[in-house]
């Protein structure tokens, strides 16, 4: 089976807005949540760039909390990359990355003063993720 190794990370945005405190205490936050997916391949470093995106909005015409969020994963994959395994390394990619997006969302959450959010475990055949090859 094919390996890819983390080589870097990073978050490359952030957008947080949280109106959260004008709120009455306790209310609860119904939010929607869309995330994509995209994964950049370089067949002749074997090198692939893993990018997940999420936005989350309160259900509201008015919404008192809102975050975008984007965080990148650099990888070395240990074989020559080909077009049919491209789908596979997308979900290796994508599965390796999501737990550091569910912590940097966690404590950004946390950090602000409301309960932190905790993203669902990746489902990479749910309708919310949308998949894009380049």
């Amino acid at each position: 089976a094919m390996n890819i190794t983390l080589v870097n990370r990073a978050i490359s945005k952030v957008y947080f807005k949280n109106m959260t405190y004008l709120s009455k205490p306790n209310t609860g936050i119904s939010l929607e949540s869309k995330q994509e997916t995209r994964v950049e391949f370089n067949f002749e470093n074997n090198r692939l760039i893993c990018t997940i995106s999420v936005h989350m909005t309160e259900e509201n015409s008015e919404p008192s909390l809102e975050i975008d969020f984007e965080i990148v994963g650099f990888y070395v994959c240990d074989e020559p990359i080909e077009e049919a395994n491209k789908n596979e390394l997308h979900v290796m990619a994508c599965q390796n990355l999501y737990p550091y997006l569910v912590e940097a969302i966690a404590s950004l959450t946390s950090g602000a003063g409301i309960s932190p959010i905790i993203l669902p475990p990746l489902s990479m055949v749910a309708g919310d993720i949308t998949k894009v090859d380049e």
